[in-house]
């Protein structure tokens, strides 16, 4: 760093510090008059790293190149590529949407790209705050305009529309392009408000709504601490090497105990930050939410109320620690959750759910079994479903020798023999939304199939092991079928590839989630870190890293891949391979799947709930596509009305197709959909064969396998 960069530095950092300062100063390389600094200075608190973060920096790098997998496949080098890579990772944490900085700031910034990777490894946390400190400023200064702001003359008749993915477009060239994007964004903030609230309720009551929000935030952005920053800072660099890789703090450690606990009182739901927001990855099957039926895979969660009619807090932009703890609560207590759901077209189209806290006991999540009956060519046939939340195991029972201490495999064995004593011709196993669980547990369930064998292969950083299962004999050895969805992760993806690669079933659905890493988590002082130390990989080599499990036969699926996935998460290991473990595969499958599938195709084209399915996803994904947004009001009364319309059309064709009577209204239709929503939450099924529109095409698919099987 040569004395020129050195002074024009300090004159960088001495203009984001003249609000704290009290500074005069002229420099405008963020063209910003010190009064306005003072005024938003009152509501932030200018940050500095504490004494000893430079040293748990130093730490974390030091261990990552220790333990890391991808030190093992891929040398990282702090060096300017490296540089660069996290201070784009650092701007996106800090502004996704790019609606704070402004290009200006953006290339004042950049004269330090190549710095980054220096800092780093010497601990240096200086610059990194004061960006922090210039986004805080920034951020204030903005909610300060928009709280001070007049609404009242804002119309919804001029004709004109707002960017809906601002992540996609270039940042702002200045605070007046700044301002006409946050014009338009409150602008869509009122348009949704009116669209969705009762009749009567007048614009004044929409505006001090927005304002309230914005105050909250503003009096949150004043609680910001050190360790608010100095996380960020680190998630960023963990992030370097992959997203299952984090540091943990001392509280943080405590906190991260607590969820790996059997049981916690919550909703049961995956959380995820991102881009600001807390997003749902997944529900605990079984879970409060999983009952309740509102919440989804996808949904973005940016408020939290307690009790039924209690103040819905605003969390945007908040830790996922304290949303957790909003979140949390008495067994039996109401949270309420504001949600944007996961095919709104804006983030300002917002609903609020209610879910009743309980007790979530993992280890519940027991396997289950029903048979289907089917008819084809005169004959009938038995199918036996066994449905398999969670590959779980109760390991202190296993430890202490408890002769009948639960696990997925001995219930899954125990469902398998009653199916087999009532005479199935052929068996599916139901890995949808299966996240996974015990490592061992799937190597077992895998032997309950096939005779002695590995089925997964695990490679450290420093050696390389096969898991088999090693009990001779098999306790079913009919036609098999496994279902999987994208929330298929981990353990479920090592049972469905390993059924696949030994040819000993087909599997059927979507691209599974592609979990396919090991996490380990060593102590770091007093908090710690988790860290990417191993990958799984199936007995033909390849990994499920990323790729996850290709279905035999494809499936409809609701779930974006795009969003939802290893795939969806930025610097996700990559799919790769190692040499296949020595195994000896059943016959070939291939002519019969193809089969299977021209069948498949040709029942599914006369399906009415088939087809009702079909068309509903591609109009999800129609919408997707649409980058803009209208704020005029009549014309997004006619798109609602125009959706409004499309959605009871495509239901009534089902409806008439299968001899029911036709809904008149939009309204009926609602009524009679969540009068049976309802009902399924009163008396949930894990496996419900009435409503369930893959599981039956599933059963019809077995028994034309049954028949295939029967003609060789």
């Amino acid at each position: 760093m040569n004395k020129k960069f050195k002074l024009l530095l300090s004159l960088i950092l001495l203009t984001v510090c003249s609000a704290c300062s009290g500074t005069e100063s002229n420099a405008e390389i963020y063209n910003q008059k010190i009064e306005s600094q003072k005024k938003s200075f009152q509501y932030y608190t200018p940050l500095s790293p504490n004494y000893d973060y430079s040293d748990i920096v130093k730490d974390v790098i030091f261990n990552l190149g220790i333990y890391h997998y991808k030190t093992l496949i891929d040398d990282v080098t702090y060096d300017d590529n490296l540089s660069e890579k996290y201070l784009r990772k650092y701007l996106k944490e800090l502004d996704p949407s790019k609606i704070f900085f402004s290009k200006k700031d953006i290339d004042n910034i950049y004269h330090y790209r190549h710095k980054f990777d220096d800092y780093l490894i010497s601990g240096n946390l200086d610059v990194l705050y004061q960006i922090y400190n210039l986004y805080q400023k920034k951020v204030a200064e903005r909610y300060i305009k928009i709280i001070n702001s007049d609404f009242s003359k804002v119309s919804f008749e001029k004709d004109e529309e707002i960017l809906i993915d601002s992540e996609r477009a270039d940042w702002a060239i200045d605070e007046a392009a700044l301002d006409e994007i946050w014009r338009k964004r409150i602008k869509n903030a009122l348009l949704s408000e009116k669209l969705s609230a009762e009749t009567g309720k007048k614009k004044s009551s929409f505006i001090d709504e927005i304002k309230k929000k914005y105050k909250n935030r503003l009096k949150r952005l004043g609680q910001s601490t050190t360790e608010d920053a100095f996380k960020v800072i680190m998630g960023v660099l963990t992030d370097l090497y992959d997203p299952h890789t984090e540091y943990f703090s001392a509280k943080d450690w405590d906190d991260f105990n607590t969820r790996m606990k059997l049981s916690f009182e919550g909703i049961g739901a995956h959380l995820l930050r991102e881009d600001g927001y807390t997003k749902v990855v997944r529900l605990v099957v079984a879970g409060p939410a999983d009952k309740a039926g509102d919440l989804k895979a996808g949904d973005r969660i940016v408020g939290v109320g307690q009790g039924n009619d209690g103040d819905i807090v605003d969390i945007v932009g908040w830790r996922l620690d304290k949303v957790v703890e909003l979140i949390k609560g008495p067994k039996g207590t109401v949270v309420q959750l504001k949600i944007i759901p996961k095919d709104a077209k804006s983030e300002h189209n917002t609903k609020v759910i209610r879910i009743t806290r309980d007790t979530v006991k993992l280890e519940e999540q027991a396997a289950s079994s029903k048979i289907i009956k089917k008819k084809s060519g005169g004959k009938n046939y038995k199918i036996g479903v066994i449905h398999l939340p969670a590959f779980y195991r109760d390991f202190g029972g296993r430890r202490f020798g408890i002769s009948d201490y639960r696990s997925s495999s001995r219930d899954v064995e125990r469902e398998l023999q009653n199916l087999k004593a009532q005479g199935v011709q052929g068996i599916i196993v139901d890995l949808r939304d299966n996240a996974g669980g015990s490592l061992a547990e799937s190597t077992e369930i895998s032997g309950l199939f096939i005779d002695e064998g590995p089925v997964v292969q695990v490679r450290k950083m420093r050696e390389k092991h096969v898991l088999s299962d090693l009990e001779p004999g098999v306790v079913y050895d009919g036609p098999l079928i496994i279902m999987v969805n994208r929330l298929s992760a981990s353990a479920s993806e090592i049972f469905a590839g390993a059924m696949q690669d030994y040819n000993r079933g087909i599997v059927v659905g979507s691209q599974t989630f592609g979990k396919g890493t090991v996490q380990t988590v060593p102590r770091l002082g007093d908090g710690a870190m988790k860290v990417t130390e191993s990958k799984f990989f199936r007995i033909s080599g390849g990994s499920t890293q990323h790729k996850g499990v290709i279905p035999d036969v494809e499936m409809p699926e609701f779930l974006d891949k795009t969003e939802i996935g290893e795939s969806a998460l930025e610097g996700a290991l990559p799919w790769d391979t190692i040499t296949p473990a020595n195994y000896h595969k059943f016959k070939p499958l291939k002519g019969y799947i193809e089969k299977l599938e021209k069948l498949h195709k040709k029942r599914v084209a006369k399906s009415p709930d088939f087809q009702y399915l079909i068309k509903t996803i591609e109009k999800l994904k129609e919408n997707k596509n649409e980058n803009t947004l209208s704020l005029n009001e009549k014309k997004r009364r006619a798109k609602q009305g125009e959706l409004d319309q499309w959605r009871l059309s495509v239901e009534n064709q089902r409806r008439l197709a299968k001899g029911e009577k036709p809904f008149k209204t939009i309204k009926e239709m609602d009524s009679y959909k969540e009068n049976k929503s309802n009902e399924k939450r009163a008396k949930p099924q894990p496996i419900n064969i009435e409503d369930d529109t893959i599981l039956n095409e599933t059963a019809e698919m077995m028994v034309d396998y049954i028949k295939l099987l029967k003609q060789k």
